[in-house]
């Protein structure tokens, strides 16, 4: 007799595996392309534009200051950073982390950076998934999805680019398309769908 349960595990745990790999396997070829081992890690893969102002924002992590909080800059009193607002919470926070266990801004960013990527595949393949592509398939177009030449050599220094969010934009696309989402009103669905393109 074959415990169901027990078979829902092993799904599980296949399926975990599948996200998981999908997510070190891009990490994995940027670590080893840009020989990121021994001190290659501490200097940030690119310090200007977003990085360079991400720096700048979590450098007050490391002085032991609240978030959002910058003394050091507006001086004689200091800069809140809501008052420039920036829609990618997620990037800050994963930085943040990064530099709250490191103590180093150029670790953090860099890790930060590689941990986007893997979201970035582990998402794609979450995705394509929803949308009833064979798991092979739509784990292979995950890991290139996170290796994306735009986001990878043109625009690395694009720190809030937000990658990783692309794919359930276009998941939520679809599905407003087909109709499937049918509690929403028109007006709902509409811009739902303009804010997906705006991404």
């Amino acid at each position: 007799m074959i415990d169901i349960r027990t078979g829902g595990r092993s799904r599980l745990l296949l399926t975990t595996i599948g996200y998981l790999a999908a997510g070190i396997i891009p990490v994995l070829a940027i670590y080893c392309r840009l020989k990121l081992t021994g001190s290659g890690l501490v200097y940030p893969l690119s310090y200007y534009s977003d990085a360079l102002l991400q720096g700048l924002q979590i450098r007050p992590v490391i002085d032991g200051e609240p978030w959002g909080h910058i003394s050091r800059l507006a001086a004689p009193f200091h800069h809140n950073i809501y008052l420039f607002p920036v829609g990618s919470r997620l990037d800050y926070w994963i930085a943040c982390i990064g530099v709250k266990m490191t103590g180093h801004i150029g670790i953090a960013l860099n890790c930060s950076f590689l941990i986007k990527v893997a979201l970035a595949a582990m998402i794609a393949v979450w995705s394509l998934r929803r949308l009833g592509v064979f798991p092979p398939a739509a784990w292979v177009a995950g890991i290139l999805f996170s290796l994306l030449p735009y986001s990878l050599e043109r625009h690395m220094h694009h720190y809030n680019l937000s990658i990783h969010l692309v794919p359930v934009m276009v998941l939520l696309a679809i599905r407003i398309l087909q109709g499937e989402l049918g509690g929403m009103s028109r007006t709902v669905k509409i811009f739902c769908f303009v804010m997906c393109l705006a991404v």
